[in-house]
């Protein structure tokens, strides 16, 4: 479940909104151990000193590079010998999660954020996710909890503004997604579940493109699922594409959002020995 996220609104609590007027989103993550791969001693130890030189300059370190340096100190037996520095690291107040204007890719479109990730660190990584469940909670802290989701894996960096995403853009209903897939080429469902508190769907494992749908949910009355995939999905990247909100505005805002709470994917990380 340790993946970095992309493209997402950002707040001191742990939900994610979409802006105002936003009918759908796309999220993306990254497998940490991908980034933070040790492919040898010595190629870690180097990246390592480069860490604590900018650290010890006074340099900000951001969320993702406190993990992977946390994470490559232990690989090295900092931990062990060197304390002081590990302390340091630990008390460091000013590690910060990034805010709004650090993200911006796009600056004219206020919808797409995205955090700078080595996407050729982690194609080229053996590091892989072997997902075998999802937990879901809709209802964030905001005003229009996401009705409807599609959670999909990569083995590649797909970026969030790829018609891979926006051909499912119309997939509101189990009978809509069906007219999407009948479309053109895609995977089949292998398995559907129908309650009166959540419907969904899982795919076929598929290889033909580099996003892999996983599962297509749509909530009715329920605020959190739990799904056991009947499939392995294999991947470095998860994808979140969040495709319509329930409105809870009760006139607090003019235009509506969309929010999520957490998809949190659950199973297993494998090494394959690719790194280069």
């Amino acid at each position: 479940m340790r993946f970095w996220c992309i493209n997402l609104f950002r707040t001191e609590g742990e939900a994610y909104c979409a802006h105002e007027d936003s009918k759908d989103c796309n999220i993306g993550g990254v497998l940490l151990d991908c980034m933070a791969d040790p492919r040898t001693y010595f190629t870690c130890q180097e990246d390592v000193m480069n860490v604590v030189n900018r650290f010890s300059a006074g340099e900000k370190l951001d969320v993702f590079l406190n993990v992977a340096l946390n994470k490559a100190l232990c690989y090295l037996g900092y931990n062990r010998v060197n304390p002081t520095l590990i302390a340091e690291i630990e008390k460091k107040s000013e590690i910060e999660i990034p805010t709004l204007s650090e993200v911006k890719r796009y600056p004219s479109n206020h919808l797409i954020l995205h955090h700078d990730i080595d996407a050729e660190h982690a194609n080229n990584s053996g590091f892989f996710a072997v997902i075998r469940k999802l937990k879901l909670a809709r209802h964030g802290l905001y005003t229009c909890p996401v009705r409807t989701l599609m959670v999909f894996v990569s083995e590649e960096f797909v970026d969030v503004t790829s018609a891979s995403f926006s051909v499912y853009n119309s997939a509101t209903s189990y009978k809509k997604l069906v007219n999407v897939l009948e479309g053109g080429e895609f995977p089949s469902v292998s398995f559907r579940f129908e309650g009166q508190g959540a419907e969904y769907c899982e795919f076929e494992p598929w290889k033909i493109s580099t996003l892999v749908p996983i599962v297509w949910v749509k909530f009715r009355v329920l605020k959190k699922l739990e799904i056991f995939l009947h499939n392995y999905f294999t991947g470095k990247y998860v994808y979140v594409k969040l495709i319509k909100a329930q409105d809870e505005r009760e006139n607090r805002h003019e235009g509506m959002n969309i929010d999520c709470r957490y998809v949190v994917p659950h199973g297993n990380i494998i090494n394959l020995g690719k790194e280069l």
